[in-house]
Parts: structure tokens; sequence; C-alpha cells
């Protein structure tokens, strides 16, 4: 049985009386709701207002759904969450009865923003169905919705560039409503360039989030980018820390941030991907990873500051599942791993500080970035060229990798044994690792007193 709930028409839900468009903020539209159950209005659990509506209880394999419709074209955004049994029960939203995409399943809890594009002239159906398949029952088994808003298409959309400090090519460009940024692939957004600077994308100058991307939809209003900038890693360079350069599928760039001048690099995710919890920087990450690197001529004693921020947990559209990003920071010596940092999810790892012996002549100090995107979705198609699947991927924001508080203090090749070692030590025959591992132990208090480094270490050597 199927209900009209328009302005006016009133549904009773616990003690509240009111309607569905009041509770989704749109009191001119006019609801239709029906399946083995009808949806309800709720003041519990809501996203803005008084109210909210939430899918009617229904049983295994069976649905329920919420009908709207809307004059096109135009841009329908609304808040939505659900409570269901994840990967098998799912809030779905269709325009024109074809699914808008897989939908939103699982239980976390949140209201997340959802825009639906409504292409074409004339009046189009939108309705939002929650099902369930044939068993089992998980968190609150419902689905919600909140929030509705109708922007109306215009004839035109214009994009302009600010290169904030840079140049760019194009100052504007006109596009078609229902465009991407990058017209489908066909047209990507210019690359300013700025000396002594690393692009670090286009950000919209009202919203001022995350950068757009060429596959990101336009909203239906003009946009003004702003161009976003990172120094250059050559600012990092001191007279004992020389040649620095980065590269790989991103670039590193150099920040003013706690703790200080701060290297970080961001992780696109790109292709790629080995798609598992056991990568390394060395196999299975050559599309997704990038470096910085620089020299210091020995011997001495050098440390850094690092951490990793992971990606946004996200829900990819062709994934059908949540999934967390994997990201690892390798630090290497003349190319031999000596330490590396890993993180899955959106957390961040905690600040550590690293100590390293450097001996004696020239050496190559260097950071391996190497992430796994948020998902990693099922093959989309067989590449004859490759021989292997092409892979999708989807980041809820792109990881990042901070390497901060970069210092060398120059040491004595042969530092003299202590008179108070107790044990017969022959410095040149510990190797660097054996040195480091002390160093890493110990360095806190030795590089109070560098000076005094070597004693320290040869004393702990002795007295373990």
């Amino acid at each position: 049985m199927k209900r009209l709930m328009a302005f006016g028409a009133l549904m009773f839900a616990g003690s509240l009386w009111a309607g569905f468009a009041d509770a989704l903020d749109c009191p001119e539209w006019t609801f239709t709701t029906g399946g083995d159950a009808e949806w309800i209005v709720q003041t519990q659990d809501v996203y803005h207002g008084a109210s909210a509506v939430q899918s009617g209880p229904i049983s295994d394999g069976q649905s329920t759904f919420l009908q709207t419709t809307v004059s096109g074209p135009g841009l329908l955004t609304f808040r939505w969450k659900v409570s269901s049994e994840s990967g098998y029960d799912w809030l779905r939203v269709a325009v024109d009865g074809v699914d808008y995409d897989s939908g939103i399943s699982g239980t976390n809890g949140a209201w997340d923003e959802k825009s639906v594009l409504v292409l074409g002239e004339g009046t189009h159906v939108i309705r939002w169905v929650y099902s369930k398949d044939g068993s089992a029952t998980a968190g609150e088994d419902c689905g919600k919705v909140d929030a509705l808003a109708w922007t109306q298409a215009p004839e035109s959309i214009t994009v302009s560039f600010d290169a904030n400090g840079g140049s760019v090519d194009a100052e504007s460009r006109v596009y078609a409503p229902g465009d991407t940024y990058g017209r489908g692939g066909d047209d990507p957004l210019p690359t300013p360039t700025r000396t002594g600077f690393v692009f670090l994308g286009w950000v919209d100058r009202e919203t001022a989030g995350s950068a757009v991307t060429d596959n990101q939809p336009l909203p239906y209003h003009d946009v003004v980018l702003v161009a976003k900038w990172g120094q250059s890693v050559s600012a990092l360079a001191t007279t004992a820390l020389t040649a620095v350069r980065t590269g790989g599928e991103s670039l590193w760039y150099a920040a003013d941030a706690e703790p200080g001048l701060t290297a970080e690099a961001f992780l696109s995710g790109k292709g790629g991907g080995c798609g598992s919890s056991n990568c390394s920087p060395e196999a299975g990450f050559s599309n997704t990873t990038n470096w910085l690197q620089m020299t210091v001529t020995g011997p001495g004693y050098f440390s850094f500051d690092w951490m990793i921020e992971g990606g946004k947990r996200v829900y990819a559209d062709d994934c059908s599942r949540w999934s967390n990003s994997y990201v690892e920071l390798a630090f290497l010596l003349d190319g031999n791993d000596v330490d590396d940092l890993t993180i899955w999810g959106d957390g961040a790892s905690d600040w550590e500080t690293k100590y390293i012996y450097v001996p004696s002549g020239r050496h190559v100090l260097k950071w391996i970035a190497a992430g796994r995107p948020s998902c990693l979705a099922r093959p989309q198609e067989w590449d004859d060229a490759t021989g292997t699947y092409n892979y999708s991927y989807a980041y809820g924001s792109k990881p990042r990798v901070h390497v901060a508080n970069l210092s060398f203090e120059p040491a004595r090749a042969q530092p003299d044994l202590p008179s108070w070692a107790d044990k017969a030590v022959n410095y040149t025959s510990w190797r660097v690792g054996d040195l480091n591992r002390f160093a890493a132990a110990y360095g806190a208090r030795i590089l109070a007193d560098p000076a005094d480094y070597e004693a320290r270490i040869l004393h702990a050597v002795a007295t373990l």
C-alpha cells in the first residue's frame, strides 16, 4: 500500500506529527512511500532541524521506498546514513528507476553528504530504497535521509583560475552543467608554474577544502580555483645536507609547519599498487611511490622527525565495501633500508625521532613513501597489453607523509675509547647497523651533548 505524503499531510511517528516535506527541509515537495513498509518521520537521529525520515521495519528479502520528483536538469544534495548488515542490506538512491550508484551499507554511524546529478529536461523520479537480503540483521536495520536541497542547473558554468603568484595558460573556462573539471578526461585542468615552488593542486576559493580533481563534477554555480603551492625541497638544503631532490609519482615539497620546516608529500594512489598489507617501497608500488633524497658527508650523526597521516576511510561505488588506505614511509642509507613507518586507515602515527650514524665519506639519505589507495576495487576489465586486470581506485582523502627537523652533527672518524670502558671494544669493527641501534636507544640524551656522542655509544656497547 502506498500513501501520498504532500505538504500538509501528516504521519504519526512516536509522539510527533509531522510531514515528510517538513522533515526533509523542502516544504513544497510531494513524497510517496511504499513497498513492504512505509517510511516514517523520527526525531531521535537527525542531521538538520528537528526531524528526519527513516525507512520502516522490514523482514529478510523485503524492501521499502521513499519517492519524489524533480524538474531537471539540476543537482540534488542530501544527507543520508544507514545502520545495516554490511555488504548485504543497502540504502540506495535511484533516478528514473536506475540506481545512481551502489549505495551505502554497514554501521559507520555518520551522516554522509550525497550529490546526485540529474541530467535532461523534464520530470525525473527520485527514489530511496532500503532493502535486505535473505538473512541476518545488524545495527538498527534501517536507512535515514535528511536535509534535501535542489539546485536548478544554469545554462553554463564559468571556472576562473587564480595562479596565486604563479602563471597559468588559461584565465577561465566555460563548462556545461554535468561536466567534470576535466571534461571526462578530454580536457584536464591546466597546470600552473611558479619558480621555486611545487604545484599541489587547485582549491575552490569558496570551500577552501581539498584540491579538486579532473573527474570531480562541477557545482551548479561559477567557481574560482586558486593554485596551492609548496616550497621546493631545495629549501631543506644546508651546508651539510646537499643535492636535495625529489621524484616519483608525485613530488615532495617543503612547508612551514609544526615542528618547523617540514618536508611533506601526498600519495595520489594512481594505478598500480600491490593490494596487500605486505607491500614495500621496493616492490609493488612502482606507480604509487615518491621519494625525497639528499647527500651528506660523514662521519657524523643524522637525526630527523617523521610521521604519517592516513587517507580518509572511503566507500567507493565500484568497491561495494568500506576500505582503508595503507601507507609506508621508509628511510634508506645508501640504498639500504634502515627503518620504516606504516599505518592503516584514517588515523595518524605519532611523531618519532630517528638517529642515524653516518660513517666516513659521501652518503645518500633517502625517504620513500608508498601507499595503497583506500579502496582496491574489483577488476574492471582485462588489459591484453599488460596481461592483467585494470583496477579502479578511490580515496576519501589522500594520505600524507612528513619529515621534519633534519639535523647533522659532524663527528671524529675514530674516537678514542673512554677510560671507563670495562670491555675491549674495537670501534672500527662495529657495523653501521649496530651503531644505529645503539644511537636509537640512547640518542635522546646523546644529542643533548653531541661532543660526547661517540663515548656514550661505545660505553653502551662495552657495558651491554
